[in-house]
């Protein structure tokens, strides 16, 4: 109910007083041409958008309710609603105005948490999901390709408020927020829930269009993930300097690729010795940032395929 919340500071609209007609004014990145004509792409509307939701758990049941979800145009507009039913009227609006063939690319930091509300409203069907392991969904696409999801967690690697803190956006993750206050889609909600809520989208949004402008890049052509950078960056050195011949001589024949898809694995991770069987509560943890651009750097790489020895 829109009635119950009071305006934040930076511009804000109710969906239900949201005019569509906004995205007639972002350009339209088009896709090139494939010469395999089987494949049916999309072009994409030239504006950065972000969706979030914010929910409440409830123990009893060990469910969680949605009590409000915003959604970031470029950095013009927040678009906000309480309910699920809001947010089917945001897309069947935007679809409305959508320019025919055209897809709007709509980042999620962690799109897999999301996803599980989204298919309580949406029946996806199998191609409409890419998922790297089971419930972890890297990009998933709605309403035959006119939206399309996509986890902004894998794309930076890093925790929202590290992302936004990396590229000093002027909307940074707020972290003053309690989370252990009940709140249901009929809660008033304060200004400085409000701002929070705000900044997840409108900072999300800033950071990606800086790290867009870093890594001279756009929508069509960004990678899904960090490594994704690296992986283009090795493939136009090889390109502009061996060529792609001079460097097919050295991939691993389809045996020894299976046998190294076999053999790959990760670290090992066990239990407390402790706290077997125990419920930990309040748990923090830390990781390390990926180790490609170390390995690539300082790492010692076979130059031949590998062969069988004849002894």
């Amino acid at each position: 109910m829109k009635t119950c919340l009071p305006l934040p500071l930076a511009p804000w609209v109710h969906v239900d007083d949201f005019d569509a007609g906004i995205l007639a004014r972002y350009p339209i990145i088009k896709r090139r041409k494939n010469k395999n004509r089987s494949v049916d792409k999309f072009d994409i509307l030239d504006c950065t958008c972000a969706f979030d939701i914010e929910t409440t758990g409830i123990p009893e049941i060990e469910q969680s309710v949605l009590y409000i979800w915003q959604f970031q145009l470029s950095t013009d507009l927040t678009v906000f609603g309480r309910t699920w039913d809001d947010f089917k009227l945001l897309q069947e609006k935007i679809l409305a105005h959508l320019p025919a063939r055209t897809t709007l690319v709509v980042f999620v930091h962690n799109l897999s948490y999301e996803f599980q509300f989204l298919a309580g409203i949406y029946d996806f069907r199998t191609e409409e999901v890419f998922a790297t392991e089971r419930r972890k969904v890297l990009y998933c696409t709605m309403w035959e390709r006119r939206f399309e999801f996509r986890c902004s967690y894998r794309l930076s690697n890093m925790n929202l408020r590290d992302f936004t803190r990396k590229f000093h956006v002027k909307h940074e993750k707020l972290t003053d927020f309690d989370y252990g206050i009940p709140r249901y889609w009929f809660s008033v909600l304060t200004i400085e829930e409000l701002r929070y809520c705000q900044n997840d989208v409108l900072g999300l949004v800033e950071a990606i269009n800086a790290l867009m402008i870093s890594e001279k890049c756009n929508l069509m052509n960004m990678p899904l993930t960090s490594t994704g950078f690296i992986r283009k960056d090795l493939k136009k050195i090889v390109r502009e300097n061996l060529g792609y011949r001079y460097a097919e001589k050295y991939f691993p024949g389809p045996e020894l690729y299976r046998i190294m898809h076999r053999a790959f694995r990760g670290g090992d991770v066990h239990c407390n010795r402790y706290y077997i069987n125990d419920i930990l509560h309040d748990v923090s943890s830390a990781d390390r940032s990926s180790s490609y651009p170390d390995v690539l750097v300082n790492g010692f790489f076979l130059l031949s395929r590998s062969r069988r020895s004849k002894t």
